[in-house]
């Protein structure tokens, strides 16, 4: 006669390497939110051509102790566009291009600056190429870097840049909240701090 107290192991054994396979098995995403500044229509009638350059030396996001945290990351980014203290809208799971183009596509939008899809019916080309992106964990501390170079330029040529560089940090306090805070707090304040209307005026007076 098998005794209940085997059966019940059996199922709790079962449970346990399920609930491990289902672990290894899940996706950790990175939940990140673009907060936009107030608009101006500062720069209304300009016409823009947005590029988007990786030139980062090390591709992945995760460094350090963020890899082993975040297991299974997929390399896109859950991304949502907020005003002020909005939660903010989902715009889907983005590859790091679309995501800067979605962002700086909207800074420059509420300049009042049409973004258009081909170079030659554009006043001007805006180059951002990336040269840091990265997010780490130490000490139970979140720390996240994003550094980029700005270049207005013109048939090929460079008429004005700007070099922006940021960096967050943030306690680990329980699960991945905080990442997705540090992440978003270094993405909005570096497209943000971004000069466009004094990049755009340099520009005009070397063309």
């Amino acid at each position: 006669m098998r005794l209940p107290g085997r059966n019940l192991l059996s199922i709790l054994g079962i449970l346990m390497i399920v609930a491990a396979l289902s672990s290894c098995a899940t996706i950790h995403d990175i939940k990140m939110t673009y907060r936009l500044p107030p608009g101006t229509d500062e720069l209304r009638g300009k016409s823009v051509f947005l590029d988007f350059k990786d030139m980062r030396e090390n591709k992945s996001i995760l460094v350090g102790g963020a890899l082993d945290d975040f297991r299974n990351f997929s390399g896109n980014i859950s991304f949502y566009l907020a005003r002020d203290q909005e939660k903010g809208f989902l715009m889907g799971l983005l590859d790091l291009r679309s995501i800067f183009i979605e962002a700086f596509d909207r800074r420059l939008g509420d300049l009042g600056v049409t973004v258009v899809s081909e170079r030659d019916k554009s006043d001007i080309e805006l180059v951002i190429a990336l040269t840091e992106f990265s997010l780490d964990l130490t000490d139970r501390k979140w720390t996240a870097r994003m550094s980029y170079e700005a270049r207005a330029e013109k048939s090929g040529k460079t008429l004005s840049r700007q070099t922006i560089q940021g960096e967050a940090e943030r306690l680990k306090l329980f699960g991945q909240d905080q990442a997705d805070v540090v992440m978003s707090d270094v993405f909005t304040d570096s497209v943000n701090e971004l000069d466009v209307p004094k990049l755009f005026g340099e520009a005009a007076g070397r063309d």
